[in-house]
């Protein structure tokens, strides 16, 4: 519901001040998604080609996607997977792949499912530091579902548990 896909059948939501199901597209320009395991890179194409597809969907200018592609590059370590076509990905490339491309377009919020399955420790720790330095730096809010607690632990900085406040 607060990506837009689905409708509430009551109440009321608003996420960065517009009604997902109503306003699904000028919502999409300000969220960033990444859903597990589920790519929304494209297949057969190298990381490059879908990063430059997200490009042309989000009308990122090049000099901003040149900033935004080099620091997820050098924080996800994705230099030597950029010519390597999607499904010839691990898991855990792919994740780091879409997180970058969730990111591209300078989202206000990034929704995260999952985001360290697949990876191995240290990856996972960078992608949490990376996390950490997106909310610190830009402000972006991340949402995130997980199974594993170290990454609420190390990302998170505050947390809302079922009940009240934590």
């Amino acid at each position: 519901m607060l990506t837009g896909i689905l409708t509430p059948s009551g109440g009321r939501i608003r996420v960065a001040g517009i009604d997902p199901s109503r306003e699904r597209t000028k919502l999409a320009r300000r969220i960033g998604v990444v859903f597990g395991q589920r790519t929304t890179l494209w297949w057969d194409l190298p990381l490059r080609d879908s990063y430059a597809l997200v490009r042309r969907m989000y009308r990122v200018p090049e000099a901003r996607l040149r900033l935004n592609l080099e620091r997820c590059v050098e924080l996800l370590e994705l230099g030597e997977l950029l010519d390597v076509p999607v499904r010839q990905l691990s898991l855990g490339q792919r994740m780091r792949g879409d997180i970058a491309a969730a990111l591209l377009h300078d989202p206000d919020v990034l929704y995260l499912d999952e985001p360290t399955i697949g990876l191995d420790v240290v990856s996972k720790g960078k992608v949490r530091q990376f996390l950490r330095e997106l909310n610190a730096e830009r402000g972006t809010t991340v949402l995130l579902t997980t199974h594993d607690l170290t990454d609420i632990e190390e990302v998170i900085a505050r947390m809302y548990a079922e009940g009240g406040r934590s």
